[in-house]
């Protein structure tokens, strides 16, 4: 016989999440059918042909996006300001009282309440949900998925087939991938016949970048496992070091671009340059280093200043500030490998070494996995520190990606060729995740 449970929610409770519902709605409905026609009448007056369309946006929320993003961002910078605000505010409402009504409706087409005002759920309903159930129930999450993350590389995909200064800007040339040739091409001939170097040039940006993954996956993630595998055997001080190792990465990478920056000051302020005269290097070392950037000039500890030893002093900060953030990963991992496993490795005679390299290592794989990914992604993702290391430098020494993104769409007006570099820097990072992925997969596994 089928049995029968009940699910606690009430009558009174969905009349309460209806009213609510309808609460949020009209918000939603004030934001958009008031606030922002008034904004619109008020700042501009001969928009008012477009009217029929904002009405039509109180029940069509992607249209609303698609004509803020085309028309509503260029009729003027004012407008603009005061509909961002109303824009988010509306949204927010909106998906407030799509998550009640999704409640509701769940809870309705389930099956009818009885005399005690509770949910009656038959057994089956329970291991075979409606269709339309689940796909109600995912409605709110799928909203926010498409607008966060699909559409806004949709639409940078098709900006980055124009050329123009400003997302305001009407005079759209659409250059096909003219974008992405321009980026991959390292020299430019002007009109006189001379041959320049590309400043947009990205070969040399992703070049870097992928020296910055190579080190973080050979010598950061490494380093973190060694860490993780001592603390993880429950040394003294074990919380004490676990805060230590961590503490980088709570701290601002803009502060950490500055402390570096101080590190690394050629003058008398400078740490590293003060504690390898104190200890006689410099006058080995920095003859050696000249000779190796090929300077006609000394070098005095001008660490940032040559292309090649700027590029190594920029990678430090990067791998030390994030050591303790995979460690912390892997250390959590190892904690959750089971203490009878590794006492029967020990009975059996295995060293510390075989029990790492045997038991805990592929037990954490799942783990090291991510953190590969991590390191890989966040590599080609990389800003905040080389900005604040190199950004107020004219002719920066080093370039990753997405400073040569900041440049080109910030500095230069070049809308088009910025969008081309977001689109790159996405495919980069799905690509060497589904790589990464199908590396660590195991023989008949899926790649996750």
């Amino acid at each position: 016989m089928e049995q029968t449970y009940h699910v606690r929610v009430s009558k009174k409770e969905v009349w309460i999440c209806i009213l609510l519902s309808v609460l949020t709605l009209g918000i939603y409905l004030y934001y958009w059918q008031y606030r922002l026609l008034k904004n619109i009448k008020e700042l501009k007056k001969d928009y008012s042909p477009y009217t029929g369309e904002m009405l039509c946006l109180i029940f069509l929320p992607f249209y609303s996006l698609y004509w803020w993003y085309t028309r509503g961002r260029a009729v003027s910078d004012e407008l603009a300001k005061h509909d961002c605000r109303t824009l988010g505010n509306g949204y927010l409402y909106l998906g407030l009282a799509i998550v009640g009504l999704g409640v509701v409706a769940a809870a309705i087409m389930q099956n009818d309440f009885n005399e005690s005002g509770l949910l009656p759920v038959k057994e089956s309903s329970l291991r075979k949900s409606k269709w339309y159930t689940v796909l109600l129930f995912l409605l709110p999450a799928l909203i926010l998925f498409v607008g966060i993350l699909i559409a806004p590389i949709v639409i940078s995909a098709y900006d980055s087939l124009f050329s123009f200064k400003s997302f305001a800007d009407p005079n759209r040339e659409f250059v096909g991938l003219g974008n992405y040739v321009t980026l991959f091409t390292p020299s430019l001939t002007s009109e006189t016949g001379n041959v320049l170097p590309n400043p947009r040039y990205m070969g040399d940006a992703l070049v870097n970048t992928l020296i910055l993954a190579a080190l973080s996956v050979f010598i950061q993630l490494p380093l973190a496992l060694a860490i993780a595998l001592k603390l993880g055997k429950g040394i003294k001080g074990e919380r004490p070091y676990l805060t230590v190792f961590f503490m980088p990465v709570l701290i601002s990478t803009v502060i950490i671009g500055q402390l570096w920056l101080k590190i690394y000051d050629s003058g008398s302020a400078g740490v590293l340059n003060a504690g390898l005269k104190a200890l006689g290097i410099d006058t080995w070392l920095f003859p050696w280093i000249k000779e190796q950037v090929g300077s006609k000039w000394p070098f005095t500890g001008q660490w940032l200043g040559y292309k090649s030893t700027a590029l190594i002093a920029s990678f430090i900060p990067v791998l030390w500030q994030y050591v303790g953030y995979h460690m912390l990963l892997m250390y959590a991992g190892i904690k959750g490998v089971p203490a009878d496993l590794l006492e029967a490795a020990r009975l059996d005679g295995a060293t510390e070494g075989q029990i790492s390299r045997h038991i805990i290592i592929p037990y954490i794989k799942p783990i090291l996995k991510v953190s590969v990914i991590f390191a890989v992604t966040g590599s080609l993702k990389s800003f905040d520190l080389f900005h604040a290391m190199f950004g107020r430098d004219n002719d920066p020494k080093v370039l990753v990606p997405s400073t040569l993104l900041y440049n080109q769409t910030f500095l230069n007006n070049q809308f088009g060729l910025g969008s081309a570099i977001a689109t790159i820097l996405i495919v980069l990072c799905f690509a060497f995740a589904i790589l990464i992925s199908a590396a660590f997969r195991n023989k008949g596994d899926k790649v996750a």
